[in-house]
C-alpha cells in the first residue's frame, strides 16, 4: 500500500506518522495496514498491553515500514510480526528479542545489527544483507531466507530448522554444521562454507525430500511464503 496524506503531515522530521487519508494498493504491498514513519525515538510508539516482562516493548504488528533508515536504534523486543517492510536501513541496531514472525521483509538490510534472540519464524525475507549480525540464538524456523546475505556471522547458536535458503549467502559463515544444514532446504546456488562443500550433493537430495515434506504438511498462506515461483529445490 502507498499512503498519501495531507501535505501539512511532516515526513521525515523524526516523527510517528500513521497517516490513512487516502491509500493506493500496489501489487508489492497487498495490505490495509497503514504506513509507518519510524521515529528518532522509539518511546513514541504505542506499547504493547497486559501483563509480563514484554508488556511495554513497542508494537508494529501488521504495519507497513518502507524506504527508512533506523540505524542505530534501540528496538530491543520491538513487535514486528506480520509487519510488512521493505528496502528498511536496520544498520546497527538493537534488535535483540525483537519479533519478526510471519513478517514480509524485502531488500533490507541488517548489516551490524544486535539480532540476539530475535524470532524470524515463518518470514519471508528476499535479498536481505545480514553480514556482521549479532545471531545469537536467533530463531529463522521456517523462514524463506532467498537470497539473504549472512557474511561474517556466527551459526552456532542459530535455529534454521526448515529454513529456506535459496540463494543465500553463507560461505563466509562461521560456525554452521552439517547437522543444521540437513535440518534446512537449500539450492543449487546456495553458498557453503568450504568445509561443508563436500557435503552439497547429499545437503540437495535431503533438501528434495524436505521441501516435499514441507509441501505436504503446509497451508497455502505459509506455502506462499515459504517456497518461490523459480525455486530450483535441489537441482
Amino acid at each position: 500500500m502507498l499512503a498519501v496524506g495531507l501535505a501539512s503531515v511532516p515526513f521525515f522530521n523524526g516523527l510517528y506518522v500513521n497517516w490513512m487519508e487516502r491509500s493506493i494498493n500496489l501489487p508489492q504491498a497487498e495490505s490495509a495496514s497503514p504506513i509507518i514513519v519510524v521515529p528518532k525515538s522509539f518511546d513514541q510508539l504505542p506499547k504493547g498491553g497486559g501483563s509480563g516482562p514484554d508488556q511495554d516493548d513497542p508494537v508494529l504488528s501488521k504495519k507497513v515500514i518502507k524506504n527508512v533508515t533506523v540505524a542505530n536504534m534501540a528496538m530491543s523486543g520491538t513487535d514486528l510480526t506480520e509487519a510488512e517492510i521493505s528496502e528498511v536501513d536496520f544498520a546497527a541496531a538493537d534488535l535483540s528479542r525483537a519479533k519478526f514472525s510471519m513478517a514480509m521483509i524485502l531488500y533490507s538490510g541488517f548489516i551490524g545489527a544486535d539480532l540476539d534472540n530475535a524470532d524470524f519464524s515463518q518470514a519471508r525475507i528476499v535479498g536481505s544483507d545480514f553480514t556482521d549480525a549479532n545471531l545469537t540464538n536467533t530463531k529463522f524456523v521456517r523462514t524463506n531466507l532467498t537470497g539473504c546475505d549472512f557474511s561474517n556471522t556466527s551459526f552456532i547458536t542459530v535455529d534454521i530448522t526448515d529454513a529456506n535458503l535459496s540463494n543465500a549467502r553463507l560461505e563466509n559463515v562461521r560456525g554452521l554444521t552439517y547437522s543444521q544444514l540437513k535440518r534446512a532446504v537449500i539450492n543449487r546456488y546456495t553458498t557453503l562454507p568450504p568445509y561443508l562443500a563436500n557435503h552439497r550433493i547429499d545437503l540437495l537430495e535431503q533438501s528434495l525430500d524436505r521441501a516435499a515434506k514441507l509441501r505436504s504438511e503446509m497451508s497455502r498462506e505459509a506455502l506462499d511464503r515459504y517456497f518461490n515461483p523459480f525455486d530450483l529445490l535441489g537441482d
